[in-house]
This record gives structure tokens, C-alpha cells and sequence, in this order.
């Protein structure tokens, strides 16, 4: 096993710490916007979990852009708006990748 610093030790322990803790708020406000928009429809439940799956750094834009594709080719603004609301930095970050009439049709539907 590698040895660390101290200062390096304190440093991971704080990144997986908040990493945790991201997660953990990521899944109650999954819980929460889930509630709020089937409140007023019956419709099947929005799963983000099954479009987006955070890796070891959280939600990059490896993960964002191809999420945000599939659910602009689903149309679906409601999940583009819980995209938007749980992941706001790397949704907003990854826009610069989509192609122009993907931007538009974001643009167009969440603004």
C-alpha cells in the first residue's frame, strides 16, 4: 500500500468525504423531484439514475453529454430540467459540446 502525507491523507479523506456527501444530496433530491413532478401525473417514474450513473469524480461531461443527447432524442423537457437541477455545473459545462440545434432545442424548452 502507498503511504501518503499527512496533508495528502487529509486531502483524499476530504474529497471522498464530499464525494459522499454529493451523492447522498443527489439521491434525496432524485427522491424529491421525482415526487414533485409524479404529483401531478401517473405517468412511469423519471429515472436519472438510468441515464446518467456518476463515476469515481461524480458526474464529468463523459457522462453529461451522452445523457443529454438521449434524453433531448426522447424529448423529454422534465428530465432535462432534473438533469439541470442535480448535475447545474456539468450540465451547464457540457452544453459547449452538443451540436447547434441540440443547444437550441435546450434553449428553446428549459429558459
Amino acid at each position: 500500500m502507498r503511504q501518503f502525507s499527512r496533508r495528502t491523507q487529509h486531502t483524499l479523506q476530504q474529497h471522498e468525504d464530499s464525494s459522499q456527501q454529493e451523492v447522498i444530496l443527489n439521491e434525496e433530491n432524485t427522491r424529491e423531484l421525482q415526487q414533485e413532478l409524479n404529483d401531478g401525473n401517473e405517468e412511469r417514474p423519471l429515472a436519472i439514475e438510468n441515464i446518467v450513473k456518476p463515476g469515481k469524480f461524480g458526474v464529468t461531461n463523459s457522462q453529461m453529454i451522452p445523457a443529454i443527447k438521449q434524453t433531448i432524442m426522447d424529448g423529454s423537457v422534465e428530465k432535462l430540467r432534473m438533469l439541470r437541477s442535480m448535475y447545474l455545473y456539468s450540465f451547464e459545462n457540457s452544453l459547449r459540446y452538443l451540436k447547434k440545434s441540440e443547444r437550441e432545442f435546450i434553449q428553446n424548452n428549459l429558459k
